[in-house]
């Protein structure tokens, strides 16, 4: 009886500690490129709010909503990993081109979500994807913060101040550890 109980505890150690490294301890740069299904170099054009943060909070408080109380329109500018969810239009008999617009849900109402977006401010995201042009950040720290060439290393929304530099890369340093993730060489 006394092992069985202690085996439990065990156990129970085992997976509080797993869910709580899930919550606080963001994928590495190389687990974020391997499952995300999109991963894209983009500018948010647009944040649309829901409904009223305050009433999206309320309804939490009363257990009736967790989720985003924004939606943001993306604008894709260069396309690094594609697992064939975006949606593709042919335009004028010139061939497939990429839809330039994606929606990512923002803002949430629940402890460890991903990081909100800024309009105006141009990211690296690691997308899974929902359909319809619809997909979400892959952990909390999946939008990286693209600002004068450099990427920052640690992908949460914050201004650039000045140690930028030294926690970011170069567009084209952060761009060939992502390749070199999902195992393309460049």
């Amino acid at each position: 009886m006394r092992r069985r109980l202690l085996a439990r505890a065990a156990l129970a150690i085992i997976i509080w500690v797993s869910m709580c490294h899930a919550a606080f301890f963001p994928l590495s740069l190389e687990e974020k490129s391997m499952k995300a299904d999109l991963v894209v170099v983009a500018e948010v054009i647009s944040v649309n709010r829901l409904a009223s943060r305050e009433m999206l909070v309320t309804e939490k408080e009363r257990g009736l909503y967790l989720g985003p109380t924004s939606i943001a329109v993306v604008k894709i500018s260069a396309l690094w990993k594609d697992s064939g969810h975006l949606t593709r239009f042919i335009t004028d008999g010139s061939g497939d081109k990429l839809t330039q617009a994606i929606f990512v849900p923002c803002d949430y109402t629940f402890d460890e979500s991903p990081s909100d977006l800024t309009v105006g401010r141009r990211y690296v995201l690691f997308l899974d994807a929902l359909g319809a042009n619809m997909f979400h950040p892959i952990d909390p720290a999946s939008t990286h913060v693209l600002h004068e060439g450099r990427v920052a290393t640690f992908g949460v929304n914050h201004s650039p101040g000045e140690d930028f530099t030294q926690q970011s890369l170069t567009l084209e340093e952060f761009k060939k550890q992502v390749m070199n993730a999902i195992g393309v060489k460049k």
